[in-house]
């Protein structure tokens, strides 16, 4: 605050010097009618530019200079800071600006004149008397432009402290609120007590994943840290818990993800996610993928099809129609009753029917490329599938056919269900309960070996895994 007072008494020295300048002015006024002109030499600014300047001389100058040294008497005496300083920035400067852009301006209209010898003669006064006239006015606008300047200068310091009283206090004045209205509303509503310890801090969440020091099954590294799964105690290192999640982050059928061991259902806790998905990025997606899973099939909800947010429709079915997503980077306009962007002036009737007539062709040449990419379907709900490799013992998992656990297996050659028995996992025929697989489920099927595949127009998953 004193470096800030410094400086107010030097803006206020110097402003009195500025005015005091521009009351003893040089006489600006010329009579152009008078005045015999160089063309050649001058002819960017003419001789009009000498009635401009005087009529900004005469008025903008003395009004501009005036309310600025009013604000700063506002600013420095009236009030106290900062409130005084908050106040002084409305009149002082705006008008700062002004003064300071208009001086170099004039300035640079008559360092014009005086470069050039624009004036050539003239019919009622001396020329000499005329041109040391434009030589006193150079050197006051010369003048003039460095105390603005400089009072422009000073200014800025008082000017960001208004910036950061306004922008912290503004903050410290919503923290009061916010704890006055908290304050308010536990004497209305008094918490329950309860138990459970709520962790709000990262680190502190961090403290409660489970961990020991072993070898790591995976990875086979020796003596590492190792994370455990709640429920279950299988544990592996961090990395390999990392990569176990990034494998299918973005597949919706894996969710939600379960122990890494084989054929255990124990789900696992968040924390652990959290702990082993250090990018922000990925830590976004699993959630989202996690938030789409939970709310699948439920007519509660939409998923944005642009990008993939999930909200909540409104329940009645008269207020739905026309939202917003809220997704802040999307923002598009939505249908909530179809699911889709926004079709304008059509109902959702007309809509669908517009785009089956636009795509009535599109399943038949899908059809044809999943032939030709030996692609198959899910004999429940007739999701494409591609293997890329492994066995040939397919697991849809979140199928909306599969029953409670939204699960279907099936076989990849020929599309039938699958199930398991006697300890030798997804081996065998739901339908016939016999083997399905002879030789291990990364050989041909028992329809494929003896060529009873049946071809039929919609379902093309009888060639995916021939050769």
């Amino acid at each position: 605050m004193c470096c800030i007072g410094c400086f107010e008494v030097a803006v206020w020295a110097l402003m009195i010097t500025s005015m005091s300048e521009i009351i003893a002015r040089p006489d600006m006024e010329f009579d152009i009618n008078a005045i015999d002109w160089n063309r050649d030499m001058c002819d960017e600014y003419g001789k009009r530019y000498l009635r401009k300047c005087f009529k900004f001389s005469k008025h903008l100058l003395p009004l501009s200079a005036t309310l600025m040294s009013l604000g700063t008497f506002f600013c420095c005496y009236l009030c106290k800071p900062p409130f005084g300083l908050t106040a002084g920035v409305v009149l002082r400067y705006p008008f700062a600006i002004t003064m300071v852009v208009y001086s170099w301006w004039m300035y640079g209209i008559y360092s014009y004149f005086t470069e050039r010898d624009c004036i050539l003669a003239t019919s009622t006064a001396d020329m000499y008397d005329v041109t040391s006239r434009i030589g006193e006015i150079h050197e006051f606008l010369y003048r003039l432009c460095i105390y603005n300047t400089l009072i422009l200068t000073l200014m800025t310091p008082s000017l960001l402290f208004v910036y950061f009283f306004c922008f912290y206090g503004s903050k410290l004045l919503k923290r009061a609120a916010l704890k006055l209205t908290s304050c308010c509303s536990s004497r209305i509503n008094p918490p329950r007590t309860s138990n459970v310890e709520h962790y709000s801090d990262k680190s502190e969440r961090y403290g409660l994943v489970e961990k020991s020091v072993s070898d790591c099954p995976i990875c086979m590294a020796e003596q590492t840290e190792i994370i455990l799964t709640k429920g279950c105690l299988h544990g592996c290192c961090h990395e390999c818990l990392k990569q176990y999640l990034k494998s299918d982050l973005k597949n919706i059928g894996a969710y939600p993800r379960k122990c890494f061991m084989n054929d255990c259902r124990i789900l696992l806790n968040y924390t652990n996610v959290e702990y082993a998905l250090t990018d922000e990025n990925e830590l976004e997606e699993y959630d989202r993928m996690l938030i789409m899973c939970s709310t699948q099939g439920n007519n509660e909800t939409m998923a944005c099809p642009l990008c993939n947010a999930v909200m909540l429709k409104p329940r009645d079915e008269a207020d739905q129609g026309l939202m917003q997503c809220v997704n802040e980077s999307c923002e598009c306009d939505l249908c909530s009753k179809c699911g889709v962007a926004y079709h304008m002036n059509q109902s959702c009737d007309e809509y669908m029917a517009e785009l089956k007539s636009k795509t009535s062709g599109a399943d038949e040449e899908f059809d044809e490329l999943a032939k030709r990419n030996k692609w198959c379907k899910c004999p429940q709900c007739g999701l494409v599938v591609e293997r890329t490799e492994g066995c040939y013992h397919m697991t849809h998992h979140g199928c909306p056919g599969g029953g409670e656990q939204r699960r279907t297996d099936f076989c990849y050659f020929c599309g039938e269900l699958l199930t398991k028995k006697e300890g030798e996992g997804w081996r065998f025929s739901k339908k016939t309960e016999t083997r399905h697989f002879e030789n291990g489920v990364y050989a041909k099927c028992v329809n494929a070996e003896n060529g009873n595949l049946q071809r039929t127009s919609d379902d093309f998953s009888f060639i995916a895994g021939l050769e």
